[in-house]
């Protein structure tokens, strides 16, 4: 089922419609950050808004403090917050999260997984029904449609935190 802004609950219509997509300049080689952000809208999209950590909370530590909790699992269910573990090779020192939409059973330990998440490094991209392949037993997530396309490729997975 593809997004539907219908089905946000009403903090997350709030956070959306305070998104704004300006880009800092340009001073360096990186872009600065701007809205939206991976965590803020995994949490708003979710509800899920246990074990927030302060200012520099990040997906690897929002997901030790949910394991601490029993909140957490290596199979996805839908509603549940995808945790990508820190992964220099791809500029992602602190991880990265996204809200599943979808899980469908595939063959063995595989899933199909439709998933939406926001991220600051493509100039503020907002991407909805991006699909992947996520391996159980490898805890690998191959992404298959959207701007990750090209280099999401095992992608290490932490796991997901359930709600």
């Amino acid at each position: 089922m593809p997004f539907d802004t219908r089905m946000l609950s009403p903090a997350a219509v709030s956070f959306k419609e305070s998104i704004h997509f300006k880009e800092k300049k340009k001073t360096t080689k990186q872009w600065g950050r701007c809205e939206p952000q991976s965590l803020p809208f995994a949490r708003c999209r979710s509800g899920i808004s246990s074990c927030g950590l302060g200012w520099n909370n990040g997906p690897l530590t929002w997901f030790a403090c949910e394991k601490q909790h029993n909140n957490t699992s290596l199979i996805p269910s839908a509603g549940s917050i995808l945790i990508l573990g820190a992964n220099k090779r791809n500029h992602m020192p602190t991880g990265h999260v996204a809200y599943v939409e979808k899980v469908i059973a595939e063959k063995g330990p595989k899933y199909r997984l439709i998933f939406s998440h926001t991220n600051y490094d493509r100039r503020c991209s907002l991407e909805t029904n991006i699909e992947a392949e996520y391996n159980s037993s490898t805890r690998t997530l191959d992404i298959l449609t959207g701007a990750w396309k090209g280099w999401g490729k095992g992608l290490p997975v932490a796991g997901f935190i359930l709600r």
